[in-house]
């Protein structure tokens, strides 16, 4: 059988762990549930519903152009190859 100093301890520490739990929900799982949906809605083509679909289109192609142009600095900041 437990003492009751050790029961007392056992009690603290769930309390500290659910504490813990809490905490790190808030700032971590929330902020991957935000970058989550707002993925997927881009994937399923939901992230501009109602809005015109030349700004849709034109946000895609601007990330796309974005992306290649950091890969290109990247090889370059590696290589010293283009720049």
């Amino acid at each position: 059988m437990n003492s009751p100093e050790d029961e007392k301890r056992q009690r603290e520490a769930r309390e500290i762990l659910q504490r813990v739990e809490r905490g790190g929900e808030s700032v971590f799982g929330g902020a991957l549930e935000k970058a989550g949906a707002r993925v997927s809605d881009h994937f399923a083509a939901r992230e501009g519903e109602g809005a015109d679909r030349t700004e849709i289109w034109a946000k895609r192609i601007g990330r796309a152009l974005a992306a290649v142009f950091f890969v290109v600095l990247i090889v370059n900041l590696a290589t010293g190859w283009f720049f």
